[in-house]
């Protein structure tokens, strides 16, 4: 809950006590008037603020409820290459290009709102024994968006391709509509601690992360052997919010500020601050929510004794969530995800998973904002070299576009003369001479005509 909003109610709570003790404790009725005349202003005042910013907050959740309910979300299945990989550093200014991609002013945010982009990997068991399964990596977002996206993507990952509709037509992407998936269980993590604490060391330009997190948990569904989902939702957060980050980066590295330091107040630990100057100089501005998600559906558990089996409780399905969750949940840092446990709102998010929707309001501490580097080591795409046994779909064709004003080539067949036949001996010859050593059979192929006419320029 927001602090001013809390001290607000407490302050009303209190106020509304006192009235009532001196009512009820057989006070004189003139001296509990005495005291409503003095406290009542500020007891109006404080009902009047606290009713109209809920009312707000009513009017903004149903105006953020109608927008997303007018979008329309598409699934985009991914195809990766067979020898993109990226640094670091590549990784985050890819994502943060992203972020900066789909972000929009404060104005149509309060007017339209601000849509988000999702990652997901998709992984189905295989039917035969011995086969690994197979995993899909699809992208949620809306069609105007998908060229940008994959424009910034394209940043880090040159030849990353969405799967088209049809090989005649390979420009027209394929859309996923339904997907056929019913959630038994949905689990999500957050940071610990503030979130101005980095989730990722510090790293100097051009060094890699030497593993993959999205690669970690795609072994860990292969592991558990059972239909799962693992969700990374983007939603881009205000412009408001990159200033906000910084100044709390500089007053928790600076002295005095007190902010993350764990000793005494006018001596910053020197650790946190290596830390902290290295996410302001290397994590980007751009900041957003997070919300990393997993997903099971409900299977059924059998009895070793007695061989009956039984539906999968509660906690069965939060120990497999952790599982496919746990290669994040390990990166530790200043900070690290740890997950939380939602008993009553299971309902509410097992039903947003087949539209991919975040939370209506994000966290108001900030525990799922993230940097555009803590990004990259949360979301870097597995790649060829390290991750060669993951069953992913990769593209065999790099994408190597020629400059537009490269003038085409095209194959054409030409004309054979009419004194070399195609079929028989050449002239002079029968059909019982063989060739002298000296001679090269004849052969009539087909030519390419190169365009080599100087271009006007």
């Amino acid at each position: 809950m927001n602090p001013g909003a809390l001290i607000a109610v407490v302050l009303f709570s209190i106020a509304c006590v006192a009235v009532l003790a001196a009512t009820y404790a057989g006070m004189d009725p003139k001296g509990a008037q005495d005291l409503w005349d003095d406290i009542a202003i500020y007891v109006y005042l404080l009902g009047g603020v606290t009713g109209f910013f809920g009312a707000l907050w009513i009017f903004s959740s149903f105006v953020r409820w109608r927008n997303r309910k007018r979008r329309t979300y598409t699934r985009y299945q991914l195809v990766l290459s067979q020898s993109d990989e990226a640094t670091v550093e590549t990784v985050a200014a890819a994502y943060e290009t992203l972020v900066q991609t789909i972000r929009v002013s404060t104005l149509s945010r309060m007017s339209t709102g601000q849509p988000y982009v999702a990652f997901e990997s998709w992984f189905t068991p295989s039917r035969d024994g011995g086969e690994t399964g197979m995993v899909r990596l699809m992208l949620v977002c809306e069609d105007h968006t998908l060229r940008g996206v994959m424009g910034a993507l394209r940043q880090a990952y040159p030849d990353l391709t969405v799967r088209p509709h049809s090989s005649a037509d390979p420009s027209v992407p394929l859309r996923i509509t339904a997907v056929n998936f019913n959630p038994g269980h949905v689990l999500r993590v957050n940071k610990s601690r503030t979130y101005t604490a980095p989730l990722v060391t510090a790293a100097g330009p051009g060094e890699s992360d030497a593993r993959s997190t999205m690669a970690a948990v795609i072994r860990q569904q292969q592991a558990l052997g059972r239909v799962s989902s693992v969700r990374w939702c983007i939603m881009p957060a205000g412009d408001w919010v990159d200033s906000s980050t910084v100044r709390r980066l500089q007053a928790a590295s600076s002295p005095g500020m007190g902010g993350l330091q764990f000793g005494p107040i006018n001596r910053p630990d020197p650790a946190t601050s290596t830390d902290i100057n290295q996410a302001m100089m290397l994590g980007g501005g751009a900041m957003s929510y997070l919300e990393l998600q997993a997903a099971v559906e409900q299977g059924t558990v059998t009895h070793p004794r007695t061989g009956k089996t039984r539906p999968e409780s509660f906690g069965e399905m939060m120990n497999a969530c952790r599982q496919l969750l746990g290669p994040a949940m390990s990166r530790r840092a200043l900070n690290q995800l740890t997950h939380r446990y939602m008993i009553l709102r299971q309902p509410l998010y097992r039903r947003r998973w087949a539209t991919a929707e975040p939370p209506l309001w994000p966290q108001p501490n900030g525990s799922t904002l993230v940097s555009p580097r803590e990004l990259g080591a949360l979301m870097e795409l597995p790649s060829l070299g390290s991750e060669h046994s993951l069953p992913l779909q990769r593209s065999t064709v790099p994408q190597l576009n020629a400059p537009p004003g490269l003038a085409r080539a095209s194959i054409i067949d030409l004309p054979v003369p009419p004194e070399v036949p195609l079929t028989g001996p050449p002239p002079g010859r029968s059909a019982h001479t063989a060739p002298a050593d000296d001679e090269a059979p004849i052969e009539v192929v087909d030519a390419e005509l190169v365009d080599d006419t100087p271009q006007e320029r």
